[in-house]
């Protein structure tokens, strides 16, 4: 036997699913051959660190495919009361298998859909472009540490504020 038709055999040796005499046959290569040797070690590996992993397989679908088996056994055709699917899982599914292969991009679009956002609601939070709000609102009297007693003088002092500003701030 060939190396190569004894690689594609090892994994069936392993499982016992050969013929008697081409089971001999493989033996006997694998006892010449360190390569195929060395590929049927790592098939010993992978099916011990297979049989440690238990998957849990959920009842009813044990009880499926016992109904399934006893069906196909009796000669009838497999049951087929299976739920159809509504109209949004089938589209959750398409989009699912149109876009899945864009996950690594969610990070960076989302992290732009942020910065539009925030420009978006900069841009139109202002009542006019450029334009800067000198009116004082009441909460700047509660938390004022002016000393100004009289309300006049306080009235003559916030036009004062509101034309440095102006200076300041010219709007374009």
């Amino acid at each position: 036997m060939t190396c190569d038709s004894v690689s594609g055999l090892i994994p069936l040796y392993f499982y016992g699913e050969l013929p008697p005499d081409e089971e001999e046959r493989v033996e006997q290569h694998l006892h010449s051959c360190a390569e195929c040797a060395r590929l049927m070690e790592q098939q010993r590996k992978l099916g011990a660190a297979l049989d440690g992993r238990k998957a849990q397989v959920p009842p009813m679908l044990l009880e499926e495919c016992r109904s399934d088996l006893m069906a196909a056994v009796q000669g009838g055709a497999p049951r087929s009361d299976r739920l159809a699917k509504g109209p949004w899982t089938l589209f959750l599914e398409a989009m699912g298998a149109s876009f899945g292969g864009l996950g690594r991009l969610r990070q960076p679009v989302g992290a732009l859909a942020l910065v539009a956002i925030g420009f978006f609601a900069a841009r139109f939070s202002l009542t006019t472009p450029g334009a800067v709000s000198v009116t004082p609102s009441p909460s700047d009297e509660v938390y004022s540490t002016d000393t100004l007693g009289n309300p006049a003088e306080k009235a003559s002092v916030a036009p004062d504020i509101a034309q440095i500003l102006l200076r300041e701030f010219p709007s374009s």
